[in-house]
């Protein structure tokens, strides 16, 4: 029991070390959002999105369950994982080679996006596996996690628009960092203590 409870200490650790990166990376992919941007790309950024997110996610599970023969659970857990991009290494490369124009715009609100949609795949997953399969499963273990992080989205867009209000052309550039940063702290600790990434309420 002592060691169960070390081990769910040290995962709890982790996460909260863990859940301010996120959120800075989240803060970082979420200035392609804005309203020009998102007019420029169209409703064709979220049609590509679920179909890049979906097509991996399905293709990763054919391939674990047919070629490895691993058991349902874990297939759908790492099949909802590659629905998702690591949106860290792809601002890296881009902000290397300085790239720029509508095709990056797309690449990025796509990275950001299919994240989000990685979290509800496998939150609901999750919540799946847990119950012991879809016979065992209630609709709140399966809504919770989802509402979860949809609370998280609005949460993350109330912030925003508060922030928005505070960060003031009066305020100094440094006077203004301090409020986005801790703003990001804030949700970030949120999120971290109610198990949710705080990738969708830090965008």
């Amino acid at each position: 029991m002592k060691i169960l409870y070390n081990e769910t200490s040290r995962i709890v650790n982790v996460f909260f070390r863990i859940a301010p990166a996120l959120a800075f990376i989240a803060f970082g992919v979420g200035r392609f959002f804005k309203k020009d941007v998102l007019k420029n790309t169209g409703i064709g950024v979220a049609v590509l999105t679920l179909f890049e997110a979906l097509a991996a996610g399905i293709l990763v599970a054919l391939v674990l369950r047919f070629l490895f023969a691993l058991p349902w659970a874990l297939t759908v857990l790492l099949s909802a994982i590659a629905t998702a991009t690591a949106p860290a290494s792809t601002m890296m490369t881009i902000r290397q080679y300085g790239a720029k124009g509508k095709f990056i715009d797309t690449l990025l609100q796509v990275v950001a996006l299919d994240d989000a949609v990685c979290l509800l795949i496998f939150s609901a997953a999750a919540a799946a596996i847990s119950a012991g399969g879809v016979k065992g499963l209630c609709a709140w273990a399966f809504a919770r996690p989802i509402a979860y992080n949809v609370s998280a989205l609005l949460l993350g867009a109330l912030c925003g628009l508060l922030l928005s209000k505070l960060l003031s052309p009066k305020r100094s550039r440094d006077n203004r960092l301090i409020l986005a940063v801790a703003m990001l702290l804030m949700l970030s600790g949120i999120c971290a203590a109610f198990a949710v990434s705080p990738l969708l309420s830090c965008r």
